[in-house]
């Protein structure tokens, strides 16, 4: 009886994992973990660029419609950038509301919150309305997307302005 005691201890100390082989299933767990936050890293950049494009969209739309219930105008803002998102971040974060632009587009949209970005130095929605801007007369808005590994942004329903390593910049012309 206490042969068999000694056997089934022994086989039971045997029967466990080696050091190194606990080492090459934790640095696979951990290689696998590095590569889908890289890929779901883009999936995200992607996602708050598809969000931005949205909400630009949204605006376009706000302003159209409170411009034709206002006999086809917008109101002036002074040649200045205004902030028309729920806040404008970064070197934009001088950019102040103004409250004849946020009471004319109320009615029909509530000020987007552009999604969080480090690396741009920028965020928020932004809208002018020059006399001319080198494209013409009329009210623009601006709005910048996330590059995804060297690859710019697209603008969605506006065009591109301009572009750094970190970002593609959008404008577009309210009609």
């Amino acid at each position: 009886m206490n042969k068999n005691f000694y056997e089934r201890e022994r086989v039971k100390r045997n029967s466990g994992f080696t050091l190194i082989e606990l080492l090459v299933v934790i640095s696979i767990i951990g290689f696998l973990a590095t590569a889908s936050m890289v890929v779901f890293n883009s999936v995200r950049i992607k996602a708050r660029n598809a969000a931005r494009n949205r909400d630009m969209t949204q605006l376009m739309k706000a302003f159209r419609l409170a411009s034709d219930n206002a006999g086809g105008t917008i109101p002036e803002t002074s040649g200045a950038w205004v902030c028309v998102s729920a806040s404008c971040s970064g070197a934009w974060s001088t950019v102040a509301a103004n409250a004849t632009i946020d009471s004319f587009i109320a009615p029909y949209i509530k000020k987007p919150a552009d999604p969080p970005d480090p690396t741009r130095g920028y965020g928020g929605y932004i809208v002018y309305n020059p006399t001319d801007y080198g494209r013409g007369s009329g009210t623009y808005i601006n709005w910048l997307l996330e590059r995804v590994t060297n690859v710019p942004g697209v603008c969605g329903p506006g065009f591109f302005w301009s572009e750094t390593a970190n970002y593609t910049e959008c404008l577009a012309k309210v009609e």
